[in-house]
């Protein structure tokens, strides 16, 4: 899209052309299988058996500490229907138990959750994955924000469902009870691998939570760096295709596509508590004939590369721009890498925000009870 800034996607490169992850049949609790046949697979199938004991060997802890309280959980779902404004109250009651006490900065005061809010819009949330076991608290943090506002606001009834797309190891390796909870919460679990091949999996999988948004029904929150997360140093090279080849099929079906950039920043352990979140600016895609726009984001950000900023110049908030790559218009169907550059820079600029805001010590008096 724009000549200036070099990780921008090059077709020969697969920087950000390659495939969204693919994914094979599993066993019941067990990893899931894949059937790649090189090294590299064979290393990943390795890592991912690893992964997966540990992560069971957590749960199996964390059942024993939590058991009663889940099942209270689950035993309350039963029966609600997921579009009435009792979802919504369980939903809140849920995210207290997964949420932790502490003490967070997050850019409130911009308006941006409540612009959110008051749209009746459906979001994408795309969020950074810094920390593996601790980004899913700051989502439950952030999930009780967002949601007693639609609450606060009298929408309960029709507010966006939350839908979180993640690897499905996880619910595999909890005990079904657990699991059916998290899926009764909106939880989808996809295959993450690298390696597997049956392309049809995941779309399978996600194919009712595309069909809500498209109707306004389904918020999504995912974390664009999947598996790759803590195995590259910098975010664009762990930022996947495939949630811009999400978007680029989204915008075939729908007006428009809002995506918000969720950013989250951490302390060492010794301060694990204190903490910071950054809620970026939207930004739209739409079709526009051949091709596809998208509007400045969070580029007036100072984080934001020249290159980019120089792209909008004095473009207004939600201006539209068609998608270029060096001036010349990118075809829709060939703007899928283009998107992952778009967010990709969105995302660093909000994480780097989340950054500059995290606080060093207790907040004191100065802390407000949010929910």
């Amino acid at each position: 899209m724009i000549q200036n800034i070099s990780y921008y996607p090059n077709k020969s490169t697969g920087m950000y052309a390659s495939k969204s992850n693919v994914y094979v049949q599993r066993r019941v609790n067990s990893p899931v299988n894949f059937t790649g046949n090189n090294v590299m697979a064979f290393g990943e199938k390795n890592f991912r058996k690893l992964e997966f004991f540990f992560r069971r060997l957590v749960n199996v802890i964390g059942d024993k500490v939590g058991q009663d309280s889940f099942a209270g959980l689950y035993n309350d779902l039963k029966g609600v229907e997921p579009q009435s404004e009792e979802f919504i109250a369980q939903l809140l009651k849920a995210t207290n138990k997964y949420s932790k006490k502490m003490e967070f900065e997050i850019n409130i005061e911009d308006g941006n959750i409540e612009r959110i809010v008051n749209s009746g819009k459906p979001h994408i949330f795309i969020m950074n994955h810094d920390k593996q076991l601790r980004d899913p608290n700051m989502l439950a943090t952030f999930g009780k924000i967002l949601y007693s506002m639609y609450q606060n606001a009298g929408k309960s009834a029709t507010c966006p469902r939350p839908k979180i797309v993640l690897n499905e190891d996880i619910l595999l390796s909890m005990k079904p009870e657990r699991a059916e909870l998290l899926k009764k919460l909106g939880a989808i679990g996809i295959d993450a691998n690298v390696y597997s091949t049956d392309k049809g999996k995941n779309a399978r999988a996600m194919l009712p939570m595309l069909r809500d948004f498209i109707r306004g029904n389904a918020n999504i929150f995912i974390f664009p760096e999947g598996r790759l997360a803590g195995r590259k140093p910098t975010l664009k090279e762990r930022f996947q295709s495939g949630i811009s080849e999400m978007i680029s099929k989204l915008i075939e079906k729908t007006d428009e596509v809002n995506v918000t950039p969720l950013a989250f920043a951490y302390n060492k352990f010794s301060k694990r508590d204190l903490t910071s979140m950054f809620v970026g600016k939207p930004i739209t895609f739409k079709r526009n004939g051949d091709f596809v726009t998208t509007t400045k984001g969070n580029i007036d950000s100072e984080f934001a590369t020249l290159g980019y900023k120089k792209y909008f110049g004095n473009a207004l908030l939600n201006e539209d721009k068609i998608i270029t790559d060096s001036g010349v218009p990118v075809k829709s169907e060939d703007a899928s890498s283009y998107i992952s550059g778009i967010l990709c820079e969105n995302l660093e600029i909000c994480r780097k925000e989340a950054k500059k805001i995290l606080p060093n010590t207790s907040l004191g008096d100065k802390a407000e009870l949010l929910i």
